[in-house]
């Protein structure tokens, strides 16, 4: 017998032609990937049925839920694919904006056990979310999370013909000299930044049926765009921006090898709260400025990515 090792675990995807449905002869693109979790829950019901010796009758399967996801570091290139699933759209010319064109993977667990591996398969997936946190000192992080409607019977073989994409060995942008200068319009002395955390949400919902224990569907909810700029305190000028409720644009940029670059734009946002604290002896004084983005209608989205930045 052999134990299946987390550092041996292979992830790997791929787009569907039919939402839900695995393409015949995948070719599967392998993730770089920190940690996973993608989970196949079975929903399941108690039997009230009534019984004279009073023990129960069934336990009753009700359908599956496939949720979880999986974290990772960010680098050029690796997660551009899922992006479009994320931002309901597609690159256009190197720029993406959120859309409402809806996109589908089968995700895939892949556990390493010697002569016959376990190969563990789920349909349908729709990015529901995207966590990035710029953090000094450290790698850039991504988090993705998943919502898909089925799973299959975990297999010992790959399927028929399928293949699988090496992944990229792009570098891992660290949050030093790989984040260029942020910029928040409007704020002429925008002070040192001590990190950066976005949240970009899809607010997916499950579309559940009888029938099958897969979903129906997957229902793709408003777009939706979080974050915090953690900052130092050195003048009021951000402080009265949160006050007077101003609207204003956000851009990062990241990347330091010319045409592996990205900058990513908020056109709109809103400043929603923060107050200098200072914690006591020793420390700086801290400002966590909390924003939400809004829709841009010169963008026409709340969100624009550009790749391939020179």
């Amino acid at each position: 017998m052999t134990i299946a090792e987390a550092d041996g675990m292979r992830l790997a995807y791929i787009a569907e032609v039919t939402e839900g449905v695995t393409p015949a002869t995948p070719a599967f693109q392998i993730l770089r990937y920190t940690g996973e979790s993608i989970v196949a829950t079975k929903n399941t019901v108690i039997s009230a049925e009534v019984t004279p010796s009073k023990n129960l009758t069934d336990v009753i399967h009700a359908g599956d839920s496939i949720s979880g996801g999986f974290e990772g570091e960010l680098s050029y290139g690796t997660y551009d694919a899922l992006l479009e699933g994320l931002f309901r759209s597609a690159w256009s010319s190197d720029v993406l904006i959120n859309g409402i064109t809806r996109k589908s993977f089968t995700f895939e667990k892949t556990a390493e056990q010697g002569a016959t591996d376990s190969f563990m398969r789920y349909r349908g997936c729709f990015i529901n979310s995207m966590s990035l946190d710029i953090s000094d000192r450290s790698a850039i992080k991504a988090g993705f999370e998943i919502m898909g409607m089925g799973v299959d019977d975990g297999a010992a073989a790959i399927i028929t013909g399928a293949t699988y994409v090496a992944a990229n060995a792009n570098e891992i942008m660290p949050s030093g000299t790989y984040v260029g200068t942020i910029a928040v319009g409007g704020i002429a002395a925008l002070p040192a930044i001590r990190g950066v955390s976005l949240q970009i949400s899809s607010n997916n919902r499950e579309q559940t049926q009888v029938g099958s224990n897969d979903l129906a569907g997957v229902a793709v909810g408003r777009f939706e765009v979080t974050g915090t700029l953690s900052c130092y305190f050195t003048n009021i000028e951000l402080y009265n921006a949160i006050r007077d409720h101003d609207s204003a644009t956000i851009t990062i940029p990241l990347g330091l090898i010319t045409g592996e670059k990205y900058t990513l734009e908020l056109p709109a946002v809103r400043f929603l709260g923060g107050d200098p604290i200072g914690g006591g002896n020793g420390q700086d004084v801290a400002f966590d400025v909390e924003f939400q983005a809004i829709y841009d209608a010169t963008t026409v989205g709340t969100m624009k990515i550009t790749r391939a930045v020179a």
